[in-house]
């Protein structure tokens, strides 16, 4: 027990997560845009960034809740965005990949900096540290939700959601694979998709209005 917690202390939930983009890389993933058009409703843009679809689930859910509720939405991987005219609401969502979003979900919060500014924008993020029911959990999840807050000072984000992630092996790397059920045995994170779905869509109604 003691080598345990020692291994759990060297090696943390946090530490691993940070670990996981550069020793891994995830097999190739095919995303899909997609739209739910209503002429002449509120247009709204859910965007994410993913390594693994565990992200683009939850975006899924979340558009589908805005388009239940009669607005014109369009889903989308944010390096395919290339305008944000007539868009009403945008929301934004990424991972954690060493303590903060995907290098590609600050960049585009960044270039439309003037856009975001002047109308309705959520964040939210989806991290294996959830997946532990914990004070310490909740807290470095929280300190995740702040550092979103730092992107740009320009953009202020009404909502930021917290989602727990995916551990699924057969989205790594053969060579990392091993590795991976090592650490993750360590921690105590068994393979699972840890999503709540009740809570995600919780929260996409209260984004809604």
């Amino acid at each position: 027990m003691k080598r345990r917690d020692a291994l759990a202390n060297i090696v943390s939930i946090r530490g691993l997560i940070m670990l996981l983009p550069k020793m891994s890389k995830a097999k190739e993933m095919i995303f899909k845009n997609s739209s739910c058009k209503k002429h002449g409703k509120p247009k709204a843009l859910v965007i994410y960034a993913s390594e693994y679809g565990s992200t683009e689930g939850v975006a899924r859910a979340i558009a589908k809740v805005l388009c239940d509720d009669g607005k014109s939405v369009e889903l989308m991987r944010v390096q395919d965005v290339m305008s944000l005219d007539g868009y009403e609401h945008v929301i934004v969502g990424s991972p954690i990949q060493y303590d903060a979003w995907m290098d590609e979900a600050k960049e585009f919060v960044d270039k439309y900096e003037k856009q975001l500014s002047l109308i309705k924008v959520d964040y939210f993020f989806t991290c294996l540290t959830l997946s532990q029911k914990s004070d310490k959990a909740r807290k470095q999840a929280q300190q995740y939700a702040d550092g979103l807050m730092q992107i740009n000072t320009h953009v202020v984000p009404r909502y930021i959601g917290q989602f727990a992630g995916v551990l699924d092996y057969s989205k790594f790397s053969f060579s990392f694979r091993i590795l991976a059920h090592v650490m993750f045995a360590v921690l105590g994170v068994k393979e699972g998709d840890y999503r709540e779905w009740s809570a995600i869509k919780e929260w996409s109604n209260k984004i809604k209005g």
